[in-house]
């Protein structure tokens, strides 16, 4: 028996209610949020189902939940606004950005191409590396990493980055499209050399000062002991244990979710956490870019097509969806709309937020997912929301935002 949804009811929505409690009983998943955004109004905040099921704690609008990879949108913000201030620049070698910890390792690049990969390719996942090619994830790596130095466990993100200068890239930066948790590692570690902070502080000075949203978004911790106390708890999609990474209990079998990888060194990639209804603010506060938020020519910049094979199909024809600065994009008419969205999946967590052309907005979280990458719950819920939201012909007048943050 689940408890009833949490946060004030709107029933011209009612709607979207009935969908998420449907997916949570089909695909037993213990909790979820949902917030809606319409033309920056905050319209729609729910909590479903249990943050912990044990003590039976019902999922509050504001409950906290990684967001796993919708990170690197967050990433990618940051590093927009560091190049609106003449910081970096989005074709810089990301050579020339490198801290001097790992000034070292560079000397000893067995792979000329590394001087090659600009924080452009980083941003678009074109840099030259492949996990799918190589099976190979060095962000998932801690244990192997860590024996290779004589370094505690887990490895850290000097001690990763030092390992994969060591290695050659899996085809030439810019040919291709792959997807690259590594890449936004090493876009984190720019913006702790651009900003002189570490990267937690330029995102609080930067993006959730301004937003007025430090309370929202966090750095997530691997084990449950150290967990934000509106954090809810995180169920593996089935009895499989893994080793754990850390030094304390290294080799023991865990949960997935709690040390079976170190969420820590995921920073700038996977490791925030957050809420739904604040990623819904968030997102709306990028679109259209606020003053002395984002230049309107670096907004445009974040959205285009990348030039080359990444961009374009096999045939030469052009993608119809394609990973910008952060952002995936779906096109959608001759005047320049579109449809922006990112996804998240870590074991025990699924996340996805959507902009549609039309001004709504998604925030969806999940504290379970399934191990098949087509079934994770925010990706069967995606066509369920696009559906409802084509269905509404009157979005509600109200914002839910200043009772929800009222010290915003």
């Amino acid at each position: 028996m689940r408890p009833d949804p949490t946060g004030p009811a709107v029933p011209a929505l009612s709607a979207f209610d009935d969908a998420l409690q449907a997916l949570l009983a089909e695909q037993n998943i213990p909790g979820a949020a949902l917030a809606i955004g319409y033309r920056g109004r905050l319209v729609f905040a729910r909590g479903y189902g249990w943050a912990n099921v044990a003590p039976q704690t019902p999922v509050q609008p504001d409950s906290l939940f990684r967001i796993a990879s919708i990170s690197k949108p967050i990433t990618a913000h940051l590093v927009l606004k560091l190049a609106n201030r003449g910081l970096v620049r989005l074709d810089d070698f990301v050579t020339q950005h490198l801290p001097e910890q790992f000034a070292f390792s560079i000397s000893a690049i067995n792979d000329e191409r590394w001087y090659l990969v600009t924080l452009r390719q980083l941003l678009q996942h074109t840099a030259g590396w492949d996990r799918d090619a190589t099976d190979f994830d060095p962000m998932f790596e801690s244990t192997l990493i860590a024996e290779a130095y004589a370094v505690p466990p887990p490895a850290d993100t000097t001690s990763i980055i030092r390992y994969m200068l060591d290695r050659p890239l899996d085809f030439q930066p810019g040919t291709k499209y792959a997807y690259s948790n590594f890449g936004y590692c090493l876009l984190g570690r720019v913006i702790e050399q651009a900003t002189g902070l570490s990267y937690l502080d330029a995102a609080r000075s930067e993006l959730w000062e301004p937003l007025q949203l430090v309370d929202e978004f966090h750095l997530g911790a691997s084990l449950p002991a150290a967990r934000h106390p509106r954090e809810v708890t995180y169920y593996p999609s089935d009895e499989t244990t893994e080793p754990s990474v850390f030094a304390e209990s290294l080799g023991q079998p865990v949960p997935p979710p709690d040390g079976g990888s170190c969420l820590e060194t995921m920073d700038a990639h996977g490791g925030w956490i957050a809420s739904a209804p604040a990623l819904a603010l968030w997102s709306m506060a990028l679109d259209p870019p606020i003053k002395g938020w984002l230049r309107s020519e670096t907004w445009i910049d974040a959205h285009q097509r990348p030039s080359g094979p990444p961009g374009l199909e096999a045939d030469g024809s052009p993608k119809s969806v394609y990973y910008g600065l952060g952002w995936l994009v779906r096109p959608v008419d001759q005047a320049g709309g579109f449809h922006r969205w990112h996804a998240g999946s870590l074991p025990g967590t699924s996340s996805l937020v959507i902009r549609r052309a039309d001004d709504v907005t998604f925030a969806v979280l999940f504290n379970k997912r399934h191990e098949d990458r087509a079934q994770t719950p925010a990706k069967l819920i995606e066509l369920k929301l696009h559906s409802l939201a084509d269905s509404i012909d009157r979005w509600p007048e109200h914002d839910l935002a200043p009772t929800l943050f009222p010290n915003r």
